[in-house]
């Protein structure tokens, strides 16, 4: 391991490339990298975050060389790790600097340090684990086991020490470090700001989840536990946000926005007291959706929520241990699209047991859903998930990390693996062609104006960025006269 002879350190924060380049718009500010960024800031470290997008990776490799950190720390997902592993190899030979991972998938697998261009791994919430590391690395302190929530190496052995508490009081953090940030390339469709106009950002009102879905690294990550920040210094950062960077269009990227209704009330409460015109999004449940809510939430400013939905078909919600009823989700987006909001949802498909049978049945019952933007998802098990941790070897069609982006079949069904995709694209194309798709969009445009950007947004992303060729023909639609 280099040897550091500094108190005050040049850290290089890593964010090493988007999850799925099938997504639109895939950037957004990494707040984990930020609130630590932030921190180290704070106590006197020099800090700058590096986030790859579509910079050449020479060029990459060239600016944060060219920084000279003596500590690279990667955010990492499953399906950038082996990128991540590479750049970390190559940025450790040409610098000598410590390598530090954090983030979901060296969360879900804390083994990773057996990697020789790995010093150390944060597991789970890095704020209060980064610093105490820092520390012990300034101080030059060995005991590295007497920190909680880490894995290293030490005489070729993996230690992985106790895991450590959530951070209860979420206040006590500084808010994110933004302004160094690539800021002009995050943008989102579903928004109801035009792509070109949008200056975008991600906030966090809470950190957790209580439920235990089975295809969700939530309870490694969170430990189960659901912590809310005070709603008054939440719209300080989104007032911060809007005054000094002009962002107009934000995402709380909780767990699930809604499931608080009293803290949920509290920020649209403060949002609107101060008049802070802004257009924002949210992800959300449907397990006890409220319409009183979501009229609050629509006054306040919101314009999209983002539901997993998961599936259709209540024996699927129940083997993933979802916790939602298929009543439930049917009840839940008719009072969200009464409310006049926007509604993506999230469908998995790909189960173990699926047969073609269900997706003919997901195909047809999907046109009934009042939902105005429709996201398919392969089944995919994540390292330290429990639906990982009970599938067989031969369960699986591929065990390259780099396809577990949600977007490619990863388990092995009674469909094949050609049958799985061309289902994939036919229940899109199903969907966005059904008259009652149609009929939606033409009344929410008549009603909300403004929701004809989401639709342009989106439309644009269907053409371009999920590989539906010709997509809009294929629709039969062009961007201005089937939406006016």
């Amino acid at each position: 391991m280099p040897k550091i002879n500094n108190k005050k350190l040049r850290i290089a924060f890593i964010d090493p490339a988007s999850i799925c380049e099938k997504y639109p718009f895939p950037a957004v500010n990494p707040l984990g990298l930020c609130y630590i960024a932030e921190m180290s800031k704070q106590q006197g470290h020099i800090i700058r975050v590096f986030q790859k997008l579509d910079i050449n990776i020479k060029d990459f490799v060239q600016k944060i060389i060219d920084f000279n950190p003596d500590i690279c720390a990667f955010s990492v997902f499953t399906t950038n790790f082996n990128f991540s592993l590479k750049l970390a190899g190559n940025l450790k030979n040409k610098l000598n600097c410590l390598i530090i991972f954090g983030g979901s998938h060296p969360t879900g697998d804390p083994t990773i340090v057996k990697n020789k261009a790995i010093d150390f791994n944060v597991i789970g919430e890095a704020e209060d684990t980064f610093s105490e590391l820092l520390n012990f690395i300034i101080n030059k302190k060995n005991n590295f086991d007497q920190i909680k929530g880490i894995s290293f190496k030490k005489n070729e052995q993996i230690i992985i020490t106790k895991p450590r508490d959530r951070i209860k009081d979420l206040d006590s953090l500084p808010f994110p470090y933004f302004a160094g940030l690539p800021r002009d390339r995050y943008k989102r469709v579903s928004s109801v700001i035009p792509i070109a106009e949008q200056k975008f950002a991600g906030v966090l009102s809470s950190r957790g989840c209580p439920f235990s879905c089975r295809f969700c690294l939530s309870p490694a990550l969170w430990q189960k536990q659901i912590y809310f920040r005070n709603p008054k210094k939440v719209v300080d950062e989104i007032e911060i946000l809007t005054k000094k960077y002009q962002i107009n269009t934000i995402r709380f990227l909780d767990n699930d926005f809604l499931i608080n209704q009293k803290h949920a009330f509290e920020v649209c409460d403060e949002l609107v007291k101060r008049k802070i015109k802004i257009s924002w999004g949210c992800f959300g449940s449907l397990r006890n959706v409220s319409s009183v809510l979501l009229q609050k939430m629509k006054s306040a400013g919101c314009a999209e929520i983002y539901y997993g939905i998961e599936s259709l078909k209540q024996k699927n919600l129940n083997k993933q241990n979802k916790k939602l009823l298929i009543k439930d989700i049917v009840n839940g987006l008719k009072k969200t699209e009464k409310a006049g909001l926007l509604i993506s949802g999230g469908i998995i498909i790909g189960y173990p047991e699926e047969t073609e049978k269900d997706l003919i049945f997901l195909n047809k019952i999907v046109h009934s859903m009042p939902i105005d933007r429709l996201e398919l998802a392969f089944l995919t098990p994540y390292p330290g998930t429990a639906l990982a941790k009970t599938l067989k070897p031969n369960q699986y069609l591929t065990k390259n990390l780099e396809d577990f982006n949600n977007q490619i079949p990863i388990i092995k069904t009674s469909i094949s693996l050609k049958k799985l995709l061309f289902w994939q694209k036919k229940i899109y194309l199903d969907f966005y062609n059904s008259k009652e798709y149609k009929k939606t969009v033409l009344r929410k445009i008549k009603k909300y104006p403004e929701t004809i950007n989401f639709y342009n947004n989106l439309f644009e992303w269907l053409n371009k960025d999920f590989n539906l060729k010709n997509t809009k023909k294929e629709l039969k639609i062009n961007s201005g006269s089937f939406l006016i």
